[in-house]
């Protein structure tokens, strides 16, 4: 009688280390998302979305495409990280509009952290390149 790796939770999975969880065909949340590149801003803001839920990251967003109450030009997402503010504006193809830049300057004016983002992997290299002082190592 055989096992299904679906039934494993992803908490259990990743303390299989990598080498293994790839033999044994047993990825991990952050594993598929990697595999996967966003073919639109939608499909980017989704990936981000399932990433920060995977490092249990509370996060606010408003809803694509649909008629909010957030201010117009507000990234598309919002979050604490490591005791700053920080804020992802997912882009795949197109440019800050004027909203957008306003927005980013107020909130850099506060002390906020502002990025833009055009790939999942570009969203985890920010992530982990804050230190514990909140200041960024990396930008790629």
């Amino acid at each position: 009688m055989g096992w299904d790796s679906a039934s494993l939770p992803d908490h259990v999975r990743r303390l299989i280390p990598k080498e293994q969880r790839d033999k044994l065909h047993v990825p991990t949340n952050t594993d598929v998302a990697e595999k996967v590149t966003a073919k639109n801003e939608s499909e980017l803001q989704d990936q981000i979305a399932s990433y920060l839920r995977v490092r249990e990251i509370p996060y606010s967003k408003p809803a694509f495409g649909k008629k909010s109450t957030v201010a117009p030009g507000w990234p598309d997402f919002t979050f604490p990280w490591r005791g700053r503010f920080v804020t992802f504006e997912t882009k795949v193809a197109t440019k800050q509009t004027k909203e957008q830049e306003q927005a980013q300057r107020d909130i850099e004016r506060h002390g906020g952290f502002y990025f833009i983002v055009r790939s999942i992997e570009q969203a985890k290299e920010i992530l982990d390149g804050f230190n514990a002082i909140g200041t960024v190592q990396c930008l790629g």
